[in-house]
C-alpha cells in the first residue's frame, strides 16, 4: 500500500516466503503465514528495473542468488542465506551484465547469462562444489575388477534359519485360509495417518537430499563459459533431473533452440 516501488515478487520453493525488490537496491522476504516484512539483502545496485536485475531462489529455500552492479558497474553473482545478513560474491567478472539465473534442480550450480556488449551473451556455470576429477586410469583399472567380489558366495547364508536352530530350507507356509475377513482384514483407523506420515516422512527426505550446500573457497575458479560470445546464447530451462540445459543461441542470424549436457562427465560434448 506504499508508495514505494517493489519489483520481481517470487515465491520460495517450500511457500514459506515471499520475495521481492525494493528501492533498487534492496530484496525484502515477508512470512507468508504471518505477513511479516524484514530487508533481506540490502546495499546493493540494481539497475535497468523491472526486467534488468534477477534473483532466484535455491531448491531447498535457504539462499537466494542475485545479480548485483558494483561501483565499477561490473555486474556479478550473490549469494545470501536465509539466515545471514551480508551475501557473498560467487562470480568475479568485469562485464556489465549478468542475469537470467537458474539454480539447478539438485542444487549443485548455478547458470546464468554474462556479456559486455549489447549482442555478446554468454552462458555460464559455477559449481557450488568442487568436481572431483576423473582419469582415464580409472576406467582402465576397472576392467581388471571382479564384479562378484562384493556379493557374497555362500548361497547357504541367504537360506532362512529353520525351527530345529540350523540352517536350512525354510519351513513350507500355513495353507491360505478362505475366509476373506481375514485374507482382507479391515484397515486400521490409524492406517491413513500412517500414510500421511510416510509422504511427509519421504518429503523430508528429499528436501534433505536437496539440500544446497557451497564451498566459498576456490570457488572464483569454479566457473566455465559454456557458449561463445557470438552465439547470443540465453538460458531457457534446466531439465527437473540438472542434467541437460536448454537454451537459443543464434545461427547465422536465425535463433535456434539448444541441449547441452550437464553431467560432469559429459560437458566435454558439443550442444544439439
Amino acid at each position: 500500500d506504499s508508495a514505494i516501488q517493489k519489483y520481481q515478487p517470487k515465491v520460495s520453493p517450500d511457500d514459506k516466503w515471499l520475495s521481492y525488490i525494493r528501492n533498487n537496491s534492496e530484496i525484502w522476504l515477508m512470512n507468508s503465514e504471518t505477513r511479516e516484512e524484514r530487508a533481506f539483502v540490502t546495499g546493493q545496485i540494481f539497475l535497468e528495473l523491472p526486467y534488468g536485475a534477477d534473483y532466484t531462489w535455491s531448491p531447498d529455500s535457504q539462499w537466494i542468488a542475485f545479480a548485483s552492479w558494483d561501483q565499477n558497474f561490473f555486474c556479478n553473482i550473490h549469494v545470501q542465506h536465509i539466515d545471514e545478513n551480508a551475501p557473498r560474491q560467487i562470480s568475479f567478472l568485469s562485464n556489465q551484465y549478468a542475469g537470467n539465473l537458474h539454480w539447478s534442480p539438485d542444487g549443485k550450480y548455478i547458470i546464468f547469462n554474462t556479456g559486455h556488449y549489447r549482442r555478446e551473451y554468454q552462458i555460464a556455470r559455477i559449481d557450488l562444489e568442487p568436481i572431483l576429477p576423473k582419469f582415464k586410469e580409472d576406467d582402465f583399472d576397472k576392467l581388471f575388477r571382479d564384479p562378484d567380489k562384493d556379493k557374497s558366495g555362500d548361497n547357504d547364508n541367504d537360506k532362512e534359519k529353520n525351527g530345529d536352530g540350523n540352517y536350512g530350507d525354510a519351513p513350507e507356509s500355513a495353507p491360505e485360509t478362505a475366509d476373506p475377513a481375514i485374507v482382507n482384514p479391515p484397515s486400521a483407523p490409524g492406517k491413513k495417518a500412517d500414510a500421511a506420515n510416510v509422504k511427509k516422512n519421504s518429503a523430508d527426505g528429499d528436501s534433505a537430499k536437496n539440500k544446497v550446500k557451497i564451498v566459498f573457497e576456490g570457488i572464483k575458479r569454479r566457473i566455465r563459459f559454456l557458449t561463445n560470445p557470438e552465439d547470443f546464447a540465453r538460458v531457457l530451462a534446466i531439465r527437473p533431473d540438472s542434467k541437460l540445459l536448454i537454451y537459443r543461441a543464434d545461427v547465422l542470424g536465425r535463433p535456434c533452440l539448444w541441449s547441452m549436457s550437464m553431467e560432469a562427465e559429459r560437458l566435454h560434448e558439443y550442444p544439439r
